[in-house]
């Protein structure tokens, strides 16, 4: 389980989002990294230079919207996220997730 997980769940579950969305799991089974390492590597690339108030404030919209919102957000098609409205550091926040992983 990712260490940040506990702690903020929803931001766990938007970056699994993330990774099913890039292929996480075609690298896992390849045997590239386990599915939790690259999930930890979504989360520590997007919390990247950001405080624990942020990661709180990023956490919360998050756990308010609904699991299909959720969704949409994390891999919708544009249109689709844009229509959700989330604040800038909440989208710059998962795009830095889904960029930093990459496949080790």
């Amino acid at each position: 389980m990712p260490e940040f997980a506990p702690q903020y769940p929803r931001i766990a579950l938007a970056c699994a989002m993330l990774g099913d969305d890039a292929g996480d799991g075609h690298a896992e089974r390849l045997g590239h990294a386990p599915s939790g390492s690259l999930i930890e590597r979504r989360l520590r690339a997007g919390a990247e230079g950001l405080s624990a108030f942020e990661l709180e404030e990023i956490e919360t919209f998050l756990a308010g919207l609904s699991r299909e919102d959720l969704e949409t957000l994390c891999i919708g098609e544009e249109t689709e996220r844009l229509a959700i409205d989330a604040p800038a550091f909440v989208q710059a926040f998962l795009q830095r997730a889904f960029e930093g992983a990459g496949h080790a």
